[in-house]
């Protein structure tokens, strides 16, 4: 009877083992060897394909790499007299005429058109016009309004009756006054059937700076004559503004009076133009003031001054 020696198996079986994962590690090992070898080729194709454009495009402006869209107009067209002609790099081919021109359409923005009947912000002298139709029956409605001027000053001379000379007067501490010119007025000539109306006041105005609204002036006195303002032409060509919506007046007893009259006549003689003034920040910005105007049912609008 022949016997089996158990030691001597499991010797055997060990090698094996051993040679199984001798064996395993080295295929392991070239298969990371093989992949590495796979990836370093694709990637060296890879940075080829990006380094291709990095040719000469031609006449670049503004330091704009090849990679981004640049207009037609950022090109200098081929001309026999230079020696210099535009190239085009991979994904933007070159026209006839030698400039690059992108084969998808950039969208163009539409220009926006001032339209005065309509409400939003305006230059100076752009006028907001309100037109009702047939207001009495005979005669149709136009009110037209306007910011022509400005002035930013921190130091006023106003004229005293009172004493017969200027009086100096300074801003308050970390102030000063913007005077902004406003007309106002109902077009037309025919005085028949005059479609007069009330007149949209200086409490419908306010001054915005930057994130702020200001309020007029209520210290200022609208029966003064401003020196600073004397010299300026008002918009019916007259020199010397008075307050915005008020008539000047003398009389006997109390001597020069501003009066406000609410009814807005027609014809452009009988306009409400003058100034309206606004105490702001000392450094304040004319670029970041606009005069803003609400007018209720018809609209509201804003002139920008700078």
């Amino acid at each position: 009877m022949r016997y089996i020696d158990l030691d001597k198996v499991k010797e055997m079986d060990k090698g094996k083992l051993v040679l199984f994962l001798i064996v395993a590690v080295v295929g392991i090992w070239v298969t990371l060897v093989i992949a590495m070898a796979l990836m370093h080729g694709s990637g060296g194709a890879a940075a080829a394909a990006v380094q291709a454009p990095s040719r000469d495009p031609g006449v670049v402006l503004n330091n704009t790499t090849p990679s981004a869209f640049i207009p037609p107009s950022a090109f200098i067209p081929y001309n026999a007299s230079t020696t210099i002609r535009p190239r085009c790099v991979d994904g933007f081919p070159c026209n006839t005429t030698g400039l690059r021109t992108n084969t998808t359409p950039v969208p163009v923005a539409e220009p926006v058109l001032f339209n005065e009947f309509g409400p939003g912000i305006r230059n100076l002298s752009q006028f907001f016009t309100i037109h009702r139709d047939n207001v009495t029956g005979n005669k149709d409605l136009t009110i037209k309004m306007t910011v022509y001027g400005w002035k930013a000053i921190n130091q006023i001379k106003w004229f005293s009756d009172n004493w017969g000379y200027y009086i100096d007067q300074m801003a308050p501490h970390g102030r000063k006054y913007v005077f902004v010119y406003l007309v106002e007025y109902v077009d037309g000539t025919t005085p028949n059937e005059d479609p007069r109306v009330w007149y949209f006041p200086p409490s419908q105005f306010r001054l915005q700076v930057g994130d702020y609204l200001y309020d007029q002036d209520r210290d200022f006195l609208p029966n003064v004559r401003v020196k600073e303002l004397e010299d300026v032409t008002g918009f019916n060509g007259i020199k010397g503004l008075v307050p915005f919506g008020y008539l000047i007046t003398y009389q006997s007893s109390c001597g020069k009076m501003a009066i406000e009259d609410p009814w807005l006549k027609m014809g452009i003689s009988n306009a409400r133009d003058g100034y309206l003034v606004y105490q702001v920040p000392a450094d304040a910005d004319p670029s970041e003031m606009t005069l803003v105007g609400n007018f209720g049912s018809f609209g509201s609008a804003g002139w920008e001054l700078a």
